[in-house]
C-alpha cells in the first residue's frame, strides 16, 4: 500500500493528531529513514508549541501498531565513527488479504 492509499484509510482516520504519537507519525510515516534526534528536530520545527524528547519519540514509536494505525515500524542500524545510530521509518501495512495471498502462492 502506498502512503497516499493509506491517508485515504479508515487507520489514518483513527490517528489523533493533536498528540504526541500523532506528532510522531506525521514525521515519521513515509520512505525516508530518521535517528530519534533528526525526528526530535523535525518536531520542534513542526510543532514549535510542542517539543518532544527523544526518549518520549521512542516510546511513541513502539506503541505503533499495524493494526490500529496502518503503519509497520522499520529500523536500520549503521555503525558511524564508532557509534551505533538506529534510523527508523513508518510504511502503510500490506493489507492482510494482500499477505495471504503471498504466503500461499506455490513455487515451482
Amino acid at each position: 500500500m502506498s502512503i497516499e492509499l493509506w491517508k485515504k484509510s479508515p487507520a489514518y482516520q483513527r490517528i489523533k493528531w493533536n498528540t504526541q504519537l500523532g506528532r510522531v507519525i506525521s514525521v515519521l510515516a513515509g520512505y525516508e529513514y530518521l535517528t530519534l534526534r533528526q525526528i526530535e528536530k523535525r518536531i520542534a520545527q513542526q510543532f514549535p508549541d510542542h517539543p518532544d524528547t527523544q526518549a518520549a519519540i521512542s516510546a511513541r514509536i513502539r506503541e505503533v501498531s499495524p493494526s490500529f494505525h496502518g503503519l509497520v515500524k522499520q529500523r536500520t542500524m549503521e555503525t558511524l565513527s564508532g557509534h551505533q545510530v538506529w534510523r527508523y521509518r513508518l510504511l502503510p501495512a500490506a493489507p492482510i488479504k494482500q499477505v495471504s495471498a503471498m504466503i500461499n502462492r506455490e513455487t515451482a
